[in-house]
């Protein structure tokens, strides 16, 4: 019995032993696999950084080395774009379908080796490079010459789009600084404090800033970023109005506090000036590598347009679209293949090329419209959601003018070749429930574009540049045809009867002039002449190649002299060889001009005019409709005119919201809940124009002049060890 278990013993002890040996193989195999494993990878890593290091180096080779080139930071503003930075290319050997490569070793023995090659260029329909195509690889190779890591990456160098952030951008400022209000929509959320910051709103004025001296220019709770003059209009010093404020306390990025403070002027000609955030910028740089050179080559305050944005591109740069431009600018969004403008279509109770006397016609049965029906062919549309409200999605481009007023739900863009008339309240439509505007993600977006004009409220009465509230003449708004502004050259006229000279005011003094009793124009024709003085002062100056003007109801081009506020009719001026053009410092005249036959023959001949009325409606037929809304409720339902979404013009804002006509309906406000962009801005509101900025509507600008790199994910091409 005993020798049984000593033999069971012995051999359990074998089987143990064995079983020990197996694994103590196993685990010794194990750490050499592991060891090995882990050479492995620390060569392929090594091999996998050479390689990247290897793409950096070729990125610098075409792309750091070409911006910091002397012909880059050389070249004018004007020439920093793809077509640069493709000849660029092409000096270093690196043109379409051709190849260029370098190598380093580096310092631990390892190596890499990169080709970059360039690809096709990638081209706008009017011929333009829309895009930069390289292929880069590179290959990382370890001291044993066995270990390789090789990656391919995609890059497309293009146009960026500009980081757009402006509650109110624009040219020319005039009159806009009149009872202001700026801020952002997180107003809505209460009064800013430390535990509720308000985002501060940003203002830019591209070339002139002009406002009241002695009246309320209003607030801004922000920064105003401005390039050009900055004067007070009456006495022409440059200068701030001693009555704007702001809510921003220099070197702060938010309100956190309701305070009103003058604004700190910062002027960036001086680079430390401007060196932390200010509420004030004075001669903002503009993007050329000389200007943002003692700035570290970066904005001090995020960029300003050099030139004012177009949202149609004017290929040909002779200020006005035409045919071929626009059609293939709609057809870009129609296939799918505009980043700028996505297809889309809209749905509301629309009149298409409505003619006769017009009327509000609400529809019980909305239709359906994309770009394809409305945008390639001349189309007039008036867009009424006062019953069912506008349902847009996307971009609707039309060829022609657009009438609108009422509630809009969807997100999307109207892009009007034309003018666009807004003739009673525009806001979102949140269903059941009311638009919770404490929550901008939760709402509807909507851009209104124009590559005309924006007219907005009561433009064409004919009191609202008159002298003081009780000089006016009240409307009466049950005789609708009446009260509608003449014409410069009607009344210019010395035969006109009593009851025709009540289309051109009424016989009463301007502001600054008290004891001069005129006729004179309201506030739209003020502002066009006001304009059109200032780009004939460009143009005559060498600052503008082609002058844009404005006129009225197919009227001659008038321009003012040196006065803001209006002036009797036979003060104006048409563009006839010897008339003078006055050099202007706000109201201040400091100098002529004169029109040679040369100057008038150039101007005529290479001139954009703009109307502000269209010719397929009668200025009578407009006036009906905004009194129509107003009598059917559908104005100043809050106490003001109000309007959401993006203001976008090519060319001028016109808006008045008079509060000291018996009827208004606007109670002289503007409530604006979106954005404010316009080459030429007027607005004229007795009581106040308030902007909440709302920062989901940017227009998709796309810049000539900046560039970026676009890196696709890196590919393993080869890998051995």
């Amino acid at each position: 019995m005993m020798r049984q278990s000593s033999g069971i013993a012995l051999v359990s002890a074998l089987i143990f032993m064995v079983i020990v040996v197996i694994l103590l193989s196993i685990a010794t195999t194990s750490a050499i696999n592991n060891q090995r494993n882990a050479g492995d990878m620390l060569r392929t890593s090594q091999a996998q950084f050479a390689a990247e290091a290897g793409l950096e180096d070729a990125l610098v080779k075409v792309w750091h080395e070409i911006r910091w080139s002397e012909d880059w930071v050389n070249a004018s503003k004007d020439n920093l774009n793809l077509t640069t930075y493709s000849t660029l290319l092409n000096k270093i050997g690196l043109e379409v379908g051709k190849q260029i490569s370098g190598g380093k070793s580096l310092p631990d023995g390892s190596r890499y080796d990169f080709s970059v090659r360039r690809e096709d260029n990638v081209l706008e329909a009017d011929g333009k490079i829309k895009a930069i195509v390289l292929q880069a690889e590179s290959r990382g190779t370890l001291p044993d010459g066995k270990t390789v890591r090789q990656i391919r990456q995609r890059w497309e160098i293009k146009r960026d789009f500009f980081p757009f952030d402006f509650a109110l951008l624009t040219n020319k400022a005039e009159c806009v600084f009149c009872h202001v209000d700026i801020k952002s929509m997180d107003a809505f959320k209460g009064t800013p404090s430390a535990s509720n910051p308000w985002k501060r709103t940003k203002v830019g004025v591209l070339e002139d800033l002009i406002m009241r001296d002695d009246e309320e220019a209003g607030i801004v709770h922000g920064s105003i970023l401005t390039r050009g003059t900055v004067r007070r209009q009456k006495d022409g010093a440059t200068g701030v109005s001693d009555r704007l404020f702001t809510s921003l306390t220099p070197g702060d990025n938010r309100i956190t506090a309701d305070n009103q403070l003058r604004p700190t002027i910062a002027d960036c000609s001086i680079a430390s000036n401007c060196s932390i955030v200010q509420n004030f910028y004075r001669n903002y740089p503009d993007s050329t590598p000389a200007a943002l050179a003692p700035f570290g080559g970066k904005f001090p305050d995020g960029p300003l347009p050099d030139a004012f944005p177009l949202p149609v591109r004017d290929v040909d740069a002779n200020r006005a679209i035409s045919d071929q431009e626009w059609n293939d600018e709609v057809n870009s969004s129609i296939s799918g293949n505009s980043d700028v403008y996505p297809n889309g279509s809209i749905t509301a109770a629309m009149q298409e090329n409505p003619t006769g006397t017009l009327a509000w016609d609400p529809g019980e049965t909305p239709t359906t419209r994309d770009s394809e029906q409305l945008g390639l062919s001349p189309t007039n549309l008036i867009i009424d959601g006062a019953q069912t409200p506008i349902d847009i999605k996307g971009t609707i481009f039309v060829n022609g003018d657009v009438i609108i007023r009422g509630k809009v739900q969807g997100n999307g863009t109207i892009v009007a070749r034309g003018n666009i008339y807004i003739l009673g309240d525009v806001t979102y439509f949140c269903g059941n429930d009311p638009c919770d505007y404490k929550n901008p993600s939760s709402l509807p977006s909507l851009s209104l574009v124009a590559v005309g004009n924006i007219l907005v409220g009561d433009y064409l009465s004919v009191n609202t540049g008159q002298n003081t509230s009780n000089s006016k003449e009240p409307i009466d708004l049950s005789i609708k045809d009446q009260y509608i502004q003449g014409s410069f050259s009607f009344c210019r006229r010395t035969d006109l009867t009593d009851e025709e000279r009540k289309l051109c005011g009424r016989n009463t003094a301007a502001r600054d002039q008290p004891d001069s009793y005129e006729y004179r124009p309201n506030f739209a024709l003020t502002e066009i002449a006001n304009f059109n003085r200032s780009e004939l002062y460009r143009f005559l100056t060498g600052k503008v190649a082609t002058p844009r003007f404005y006129r009225y109801s197919g009227d001659t081009i008038y321009y003012a002299q040196c006065k803001h506020n209006p002036d009797p009719y036979d003060q104006y001026r048409t563009i006839q060889a010897g008339n003078i053009v006055d050099v202007c410092e706000g109201d201040k005249d400091v100098g002529d001009i004169y029109l040679t036959p040369e100057d008038v023959t150039t101007i005529l001949s290479k001139m954009a005019v703009y109307e502000l009325n269209p010719s397929a409606w009668q200025s009578p037929n407009l006036k009906n409709l905004w009194i129509d809304s107003g009598q059917g409720g559908l104005i100043g339902r809050e106490g003001a005119l109000r309007l959401d979404g993006l203001m976008y013009s090519a060319n001028a804002i016109f808006a008045v919201a008079p509060s000291d006509n018996n009827g208004s309906y606007t109670q002289g406000k503007w409530d604006l809940r979106g954005g404010l962009v316009a080459a030429d801005t007027g607005v004229f509101t007795q009581q106040g124009l308030t902007i909440y900025h709302d920062s989901r509507l940017r227009p998709r600008i796309v810049q000539e002049q900046v560039l970026q790199v676009i890196r696709g994910e890196w590919q393993v091409v080869k890998r051995t060890q």
